[in-house]
């Protein structure tokens, strides 16, 4: 329905941050007001899921996961998407790069979307090198563009329905070559029933505050900073059959599953996170 009504949308180059472009609708080249028009309330849909991630959040949680955490998310992917036949990657839901940069850095060509402008930015700032788009995940199929790899880290999905989760994965089938690969890094609802709150992270020299509660399939998390900023960021989470199931319906081919990117572990209950890695049929 989007095609129809908006044509340009399907071959207009999103242009990327990189340029100093606002991003999102705003910084697409090739269209004009009467479709800006058009699309912006689209993109209003998503306003809950930007707001849930304040820029305190990123200093706090994002530019402090630990380094040896990235360097093994990075060479795990590396691993799966070898340069010489995956060398266009797709980061969806980038943040602010901290896994895009070191990979381009490694001489993939990649390609950051993300719905927060304000994270893109920083992106721009401490991890050059990648193509930065702000972007509601559910439109990647929009631009026309190609990559023979995309990944989803840290379960960032789920932020407003199981329906727009499929729209999202269906885009990305669209996008991926064929035979290309998909790689998602998710939450495991079983580990997450059997855990109350995580550690509350130093924010300075004061503490954030963080509650976490899973209410069926719908993790919530309630983020206070010392400043009194309050982040409340829900999304859902999928047990690994039903993953499977969902994404095999939409025009994947199951590959591998793993727990910290080793296909020697099986996800369960005793597994935060597990990975699965799936092939465009």
């Amino acid at each position: 329905m989007i095609g129809r009504s908006y044509p340009n949308l399907m071959v207009a180059r999103y242009a990327p941050l990189a340029r100093g472009t606002r991003g999102g609708v705003d910084g697409v080249e090739g269209v004009g007001e009467r479709e800006r028009k058009g699309v912006r309330p689209l993109l209003q849909q998503v306003g809950e899921a930007r707001r849930m991630y304040s820029p305190e959040w990123f200093s706090t949680f994002s530019a402090t996961i630990p380094p040896v955490v990235i360097d093994r998310e990075v060479e795990a992917l590396a691993g799966l998407f070898p340069v010489a036949k995956y060398r266009r990657l797709l980061d969806v839901g980038c943040g602010i790069g901290r896994v895009a940069g070191p990979l381009a850095a490694l001489g993939y060509v990649v390609t950051g979307i993300d719905v927060n402008p304000t994270a893109l930015h920083e992106a721009r700032r401490v991890a050059p090198g990648p193509v930065y788009v702000a972007l509601d995940q559910r439109h990647v199929g929009l631009p026309g563009w190609r990559f023979d790899a995309a990944f989803v880290l840290w379960n960032s999905i789920g932020f407003i329905s199981r329906d727009v989760d499929e729209a999202t994965l269906g885009g990305l089938h669209s996008v991926i070559r064929p035979s290309g690969l998909l790689a998602l890094d998710m939450y495991h609802p079983a580990w997450l029933a059997q855990h109350g709150d995580p550690p509350s992270p130093q924010q300075g020299d004061k503490t954030a505050t963080v509650g976490r509660w899973l209410q069926g399939s719908r993790l919530h998390n309630r983020i206070e900073y010392p400043s009194g900023t309050v982040d409340q960021i829900d999304f859902d989470v999928y047990a690994p059959a039903e993953l499977v199931a969902v994404v095999e319906r939409l025009g994947y081919k199951l590959d591998r599953t793993m727990v910290w990117w080793d296909p020697s572990i099986a996800p369960s209950q005793d597994h935060a996170r597990y990975q699965v890695l799936f092939r465009r049929t």
